[in-house]
């Protein structure tokens, strides 16, 4: 597929990570959007039809929320200034679990979100700060 790239797992979860309950994704993505809107962000998709993928890389973050209605976990990234105007969306639906991680004492975080079909994203943000 054209603008993607093969992947050699950028994010690797720890044994560690934090399992999210599903009554506080709404909650917890939100502050997620807050503290690192602007951040620079990966995305994988791991056990995708075309193999493992990167989708995203070195984008800011616009927000990252979860839509109970729909049942589906949205990623934006862009549209935070002139270099990247317009917003994209990466769409995961029916997500199951929702894992978290950190890295590099902290300025690294890194998401993984198993979907319904099986498929794991994982959304990693850098954290300019922690360069």
């Amino acid at each position: 597929m054209p603008g993607r790239t093969q992947v050699h797992h950028l994010w690797i979860m720890s044994d560690v990570s934090q399992e999210l309950p599903r009554e506080d994704w709404q909650a917890r993505l939100e502050q997620l959007t807050e503290e690192h809107r602007g951040h620079e962000v990966t995305i994988e998709l791991l056990e995708h039809p075309f193999g493992d993928e990167i989708e995203v890389q070195g984008l800011p973050l616009a927000y990252v929320e979860y839509d109970p209605e729909d049942d589906v976990i949205i990623v934006a990234v862009g549209g935070a200034d002139g270099r990247y105007p317009v917003v994209s969306r990466h769409i995961i639906g029916h997500p199951l679990r929702v894992l978290a991680d950190t890295y590099d004492s902290g300025h690294r975080l890194a998401l993984e979100v198993v979907a319904g079909d099986g498929s794991h994203t994982i959304v990693g943000i850098h954290d300019p700060a922690g360069s």
